[in-house]
């Protein structure tokens, strides 16, 4: 018999096999691990202190403004985020494995007579992300989740002060090195994170946002409550 008689003879064999007995269909085949959809930003305050006073100086939008306006001798800090492309990243000219960083802008939230800014961490194809605070030569280094169950942790805590819409946690500013989860997890600042969560900015944009939002999280608690493989959230 020939070897192309045998293997198209193989084949009809699987086929009937897929087509007529249970089980053994393409179910019985290794497959794909589903892979995460995408997730909704993380949102982060940083303070002065333990009341909760707002970041002292101008946040720079870049390290060039940064060395500028302290020349000036005005206070000013800037965040940045640093991380390595994934590889899972579909695009270019940056490859996967290449080191990346960016300047993280603050969006105003009003609270009485005080205003916070908000920064904004979105869901890219990165990983060993950190993020950096500085101000005067003092750094606070914030390292970020890797996988994909972890960041849906920290956006369920979100979740859990407000289902419509999302809302920051509050980080107070020391030098070293913290986590994100210790960060968001610290009950010191439970009172003002609640009080921040009722806050709506005049955005005209802001209702859409709040829509995605509430859509994204949607697609999550499907995932991560049907996907065979996915990683159990921490706590």
């Amino acid at each position: 018999m020939s070897r192309l008689l045998l293997l198209f003879r193989a084949y009809a064999i699987h086929i009937l096999l897929v087509l007529l007995v249970p089980g053994c269909g393409l179910s019985a085949f290794a497959q794909p691990v589903p892979q995460p959809p995408p997730q909704p930003d993380l949102l982060f305050v940083v303070v002065e202190n333990k009341h909760g006073r707002p970041m002292r100086g101008i946040l720079a939008d870049s390290r060039m403004m940064l060395d500028l306006w302290q020349r000036f001798g005005r206070s000013t800090w800037i965040v940045r985020e640093h991380f390595t492309i994934a590889d899972t990243y579909p695009y270019g000219p940056e490859k996967p494995g290449d080191r990346k960083s960016w300047t993280l802008n603050g969006e105003r939230i009003k609270l009485g007579l005080r205003t916070h800014l908000r920064v904004a961490l979105i869901d890219c194809y990165c990983r060993d992300a950190f993020v950096v605070v500085e101000r005067g030569g003092q750094h606070m280094r914030i390292d970020l989740p890797d996988a994909s169950a972890e960041r849906w942790a920290l956006l369920q805590r979100m979740q859990r002060r407000s289902v419509t819409h999302a809302s920051p946690e509050v980080f107070r500013f020391r030098p070293g090195r913290f986590t994100y989860a210790e960060l968001a997890n610290d009950p010191a600042f439970d009172r003002l994170e609640a009080r921040l969560a009722t806050r709506r900015n005049d955005d005209p944009d802001q209702a859409y946002r709040d829509v995605v939002w509430r859509k994204g999280m949607k697609v999550l608690e499907g995932y991560f409550g049907s996907a065979p493989n996915a990683p159990a959230a921490f706590h």
